[in-house]
């Protein structure tokens, strides 16, 4: 599954979360060294 199908897939709140993080990255080369921030899971069971 591809980062654009996991952030389309969940909640507005945490697409401009992530949003907010990759714009930090990008503006921090220490922390371009420890890797893209990336979603490893979008899965919400109706439980929440």
């Amino acid at each position: 599954m591809t980062q654009a199908t996991r952030l389309a897939q969940v909640r507005p709140e945490l697409s401009k979360a992530y949003a907010v993080a990759l714009g930090r990255w990008m503006g921090d080369r220490k922390l371009m060294l420890l890797g893209l921030p990336i979603i490893t899971e979008s899965y919400r069971s109706n439980a929440t």
